[in-house]
């Protein structure tokens, strides 16, 4: 086939989805100017400068079935296929997006969820007129008091203005931060909790993958955790660490499996960025370096191979070497790293 109908030959990419494309203005209202974006598997959501949010693509469940919004009428729609505004939210100024669930902070310091809540990533189970988690709700943590959000592929994060850090959401590998309720397949946080050992330390940036999270302080400290079984935490635990049961799980193969409260990487130097894959993580160093470990099959880590990696290693190359990192994200099977644009 060619690349007019959209499909791909074996092994080819299909030049409609590998090629950067300006998302058409025709469907936006008049100067709108995105100021953001937000996406994951199969949804995508802008913020503009004014406040309002734009978004297409669908949420998938865990039938498969999928469903992004309303019509103005009311009639179901399963996919939207060009950008369309998001009734219901204003005055947003950050978004976070997990794998079908979407997080919006807003003016007023509240947060906004909607998308899919099976996993009560929308913080609450919904009743009554509430029950449509397509629709926008206002997420009870951190009222008028929020500074920040993030997410994992099914968790959620959110800082307040004392530095309190709140996780929610799927928690089946310590993910969402409660290290009581993880260790079993459905363990799901009933309603936002704080994250004691994270307090008050200012996280500056957090994000989280399928089973693991990652944050940032001030002080250019990372620490992680969640599922260690497969490098995505990027260290070797010292056996003072595994010794420890109020740090480490072991799985039934007598494996370390979970790291139950957050812990400092070390070796990767002063820590600016961080990003988590679905099963990979990605440092960004204050001297403009990026690292990375975890899952490598698909050559997510950038690091010339396909194998997994434990401990982080640094990404090299021409570009990366030359250029004064800054940034960098994650999603299943890729990695982006950024740095700010030279004038030549």
């Amino acid at each position: 086939m060619g690349a007019e109908s959209g499909e791909e030959e074996d092994g080819e990419l299909n030049p409609l989805e590998s090629t950067p494309t300006q998302v058409a203005s025709r469907h936006l209202a008049a100067d709108t100017v995105f100021v953001q974006v937000a996406a994951r598997d199969s949804c995508s959501f802008a913020p503009t400068e004014t406040g309002l949010v734009y978004g297409w693509g669908t949420f998938r469940d865990s039938k498969g079935d999928e469903r992004f919004g309303y019509e103005a009428d009311g009639k179901m729609i399963t996919k939207q296929d060009k950008p369309s505004l998001i009734r219901g939210v204003q005055d947003i100024t950050q978004l976070a997006c997990g794998v079908d669930h979407v997080l919006a902070l807003d003016t007023s310091d509240n947060i906004w969820g909607w998308g899919n809540n099976e996993q009560n990533q929308l913080g609450r189970r919904l009743f009554g007129r509430d029950q449509d988690s397509l629709i926008p709700h206002q997420i009870r943590v951190c009222r008028n008091n929020s500074k920040y959000i993030a997410s994992g592929e099914y968790h959620s994060f959110a800082i307040d203005k004392k530095d309190n850090v709140w996780g929610w959401g799927l928690n089946s590998f310590g993910e969402a931060g409660d290290p009581d309720t993880a260790g079993t397949n459905s363990a799901v946080l009933p309603y936002p909790m704080k994250i004691r050992t994270l307090a008050g330390k200012g996280i500056t940036c957090i994000d989280g993958g399928a089973h693991h999270s990652a944050a940032v302080t001030p002080d250019s400290e990372c620490f992680v955790w969640g599922w260690m079984d497969g490098g995505q935490l990027g260290f070797t635990f010292t056996l003072e660490q595994l010794q420890d049961a109020a740090q480490v799980r072991f799985d039934e193969r007598d494996k370390p499996a979970i790291c139950l409260r957050p812990a400092a990487v070390p070796h990767v130097g002063m820590v600016s960025h961080d990003a988590c894959g679905t099963d990979h993580t990605l440092w960004i160093t204050r001297d403009g370096h990026a690292y990375a470990a975890g899952f490598g099959s698909q050559g997510q880590l950038g690091l010339n191979s396909e194998e997994d990696v434990e401990v982080a290693q640094r990404v090299k190359g021409r570009d990366a070497d030359e250029a004064m990192l800054t940034w960098s994200g994650a999603g299943g099977q890729f990695s982006v790293i950024s740095a700010p644009a030279t004038l030549g």
